[in-house]
């Protein structure tokens, strides 16, 4: 007989109402009361589950697709971004964005 790792993920949410100023100051004060408990996710705040298989490579692979479409989608903007600058900024994202891309897409013989 074989064993296999089967993963179960299970989603839970909740939305809450939260007065601030900023989303900024909203999202800050929503995570502190998860943080400390005040918002306790339950069987109520069931969205779905999902049960696959569990593959450290497929893992791997699933989110260097992810980093590739997140890349794709704004490597341009930023390199239109970077080239308006008459002095090209040394820590402009365009050039770790362009890192990002080379590293997830290797080069290979």
């Amino acid at each position: 007989m074989k064993t296999f790792k089967i993963e179960i993920i299970e989603t839970l949410a909740r939305t809450v109402k939260v007065k601030a100023d900023s989303i900024e100051e909203a999202i800050l004060k929503a995570k502190m009361l998860y943080k400390d408990e005040e918002v306790v996710l339950d069987d109520n705040d069931y969205i779905d589950t999902t049960i696959e298989l569990f593959d450290n490579n497929l893992k791997k692979y699933k989110k260097t697709e992810l980093i590739n479409e997140i890349v794709e989608y704004l490597i341009e903007d930023e390199k239109k971004h970077y080239e308006e600058f008459e002095k090209k900024p040394k820590n402009h994202i365009y050039h770790k964005l362009k890192r990002l891309k080379d590293l997830n897409n290797p080069v290979r013989d």
